[in-house]
């Protein structure tokens, strides 16, 4: 194996936080089609056929990578945990929170704008909004149209992430976190809870 860094060679777990880390810095400036499997293990100081060992591939790299800069179920259950009475701000605070960190961020535009084109970043960017936020989302609302409900929520929320960190349009791109939560909440908990019935008035 090679190992470029000085020092004892790394452990199992080393090995793979360097490639993710590796992984993370590449594909934010180069892109996914030209950072490669042997420059990603060589900034790493690891042998190459450690990427396939660890991911099965570089697009199972990328996936790793998009665990740690998004981590949609990771965000929805630390919500869940506090029971929260407002789920939509209590899930728009949590994200953006996260989503507003700068090395986050940045991640985002690199890894989102792979996701408009053709390719491996299109793909998983379709996997995490459908299979992962929609799915998880559905579970966790339950109820009559649940799917549906959970698709115009993560609508909102990618929504909210392109037009926020992507391509930072104005004035969502420079408005605060809490302003943020506050215009978007009221579009994501009706997303959120559905259409329920007003209540009929009283009779005079």
């Amino acid at each position: 194996m090679v190992n470029s860094r000085a020092g004892r060679p790394p452990g199992p777990s080393q090995v793979r936080d360097r490639l993710i880390a590796a992984g993370t810095r590449q594909f934010m400036e180069r892109g996914y089609d030209r950072a490669t499997v042997r420059s990603i293990a060589q900034e790493a100081g690891v042998d190459h056929a450690m990427v396939n060992y660890w991911f099965g591939s570089k697009e199972g790299l990328l996936r790793a990578v998009m665990d740690v800069l998004i981590t949609p179920g990771e965000v929805i259950d630390r919500v869940l945990a506090r029971r929260p009475a407002d789920l939509a701000t209590a899930l728009l605070t949590a994200a953006v929170s996260l989503w507003d960190r700068p090395e986050v961020a940045a991640g985002f535009r690199a890894l989102l704008r792979e996701g408009i084109d053709e390719g491996p970043g299109h793909r998983l960017v379709q996997e995490y909004i459908g299979r992962r936020l929609v799915a998880r989302l559905e579970e966790v609302i339950g109820g009559r149209d649940a799917a549906a409900r959970a698709a115009a929520a993560a609508a909102i929320m990618s929504g909210l992430l392109l037009t926020r960190y992507v391509l930072r349009i104005e004035p969502i791109a420079r408005l605060s976190g809490d302003e943020v939560v506050r215009a978007c909440a009221p579009s994501l908990r009706i997303a959120l809870e559905g259409s329920r019935p007003r209540p009929r008035p009283r009779d005079a």
